[in-house]
């Protein structure tokens, strides 16, 4: 239910004001080994998996704390945009290196430049194959 609340300045602020009966929800925050296998599988390629891939990661992560699909929709949503961000200022960084002015103050520092190459997902725009699901990366054989 939203409430439009008057602020002491006279202002008014949408707010959601919990009533008895709304569900209450928190934020998902992975476990340090589930972020471990999420970022495995968005550095080998599968930076889009189609929505049976998030089942089956769903299915792999709550071996480690609770999850929903959703949960891993929108980590790999997110992952993309803030990748995506990376890479823009990369290339801003790296343009303004070649004409000479220095870089704006939002932008990386050059030795901090991150290439597409290193993040290892602009060379691959599909969904990946779902064959690691079977046999997961050698780093996270420690982990199981």
């Amino acid at each position: 239910m939203e409430l439009d609340l008057l602020m002491d300045d006279g202002h008014s602020s949408n707010r959601h004001v919990a009533v008895a009966g709304d569900p209450v929800r928190s934020w998902w925050t992975p476990k340090p080994e589930q972020i471990l296998i999420l970022e495995s599988i968005f550095n080998i390629g599968m930076v889009n998996p189609l929505k049976d891939e998030n089942v089956r990661i769903r299915k792999l992560l709550e071996h480690f704390g609770t999850v929903s699909d959703a949960n891993v929709f929108y980590w790999f949503q997110n992952c993309r945009s803030r990748s995506h961000q990376r890479h823009l200022q990369a290339q801003a960084t790296v343009a303004a290196a070649s004409s000479g002015s220095p870089p704006a103050s939002g932008d990386l520092a050059p030795s901090h430049a991150v290439s597409a190459s290193s993040l290892g997902m602009f060379a691959y725009h599909g969904t990946g194959t779902s064959s690691w699901l079977s046999s997961p990366p050698s780093s996270l054989s420690k982990i199981e």
